[in-house]
């Protein structure tokens, strides 16, 4: 009966430090981003796949790690891209501090300034759009940190994006 007792305080423990994760905005003053799920997983995130189209071939002993996230608080800025690029991307750090870089990104939101010029036009991410980002990962490694990246523009007439950056503590759910 003890050792029953002691599984289900550990279980709730376990879904509740999870929930507490999920339920807090990180922000750096600019935008605040919910942190809706993050999994590990052998399979390719559907959401990212056209339909028929193969998911890319993990590198053997590696898997994915999948971030969710809802832009909850966007303060004076236009978001007009995630994830980075070369050098700057939006990377997660492992327990024993090695680097693993963005792999891609997508999101629901975008959102046109003129939806008349279409493709042409200036466009951003709005407050409530879902992004998600996809990292592959050594299997015997666990993430501990994410060095999230975006760009953005505080006018419409600003000729170059500027770059946004703060870290996320992955807190272990097992």
């Amino acid at each position: 009966m003890k050792i029953l007792t002691l599984i289900l305080i550990a279980t709730v423990f376990v879904f509740n430090t999870a929930a507490q994760q999920s339920d807090k905005t990180y922000t750096d003053g600019r935008i605040g981003i919910i942190l809706d799920l993050l999994e590990r997983t052998d399979n390719y995130p559907s959401e990212l796949k056209s339909p028929g189209e193969r998911s890319p071939i993990l590198k053997e002993g590696h898997n994915w790690v999948v971030v969710y996230f809802t832009i909850e608080t966007i303060n004076n800025i236009h978001i007009v891209s995630f994830g980075g690029r070369d050098a700057e991307k939006s990377i997660i750090y492992d327990d024993r501090g090695e680097t693993h870089k963005l792999y891609t990104w997508s999101s629901d939101g975008w959102k046109f300034v003129d939806p008349d010029k279409g493709l042409t036009g200036p466009g951003e991410f709005p407050q409530g759009s879902k992004v998600i980002i996809v990292f592959e990962f050594p299997e015997n490694e666990n993430p501990k940190e994410l060095s999230f990246v975006y760009y953005y523009i505080e006018t419409w007439d600003d000729e170059h994006n500027q770059k946004g950056k703060f870290n996320i503590l992955i807190e272990p759910t097992s």
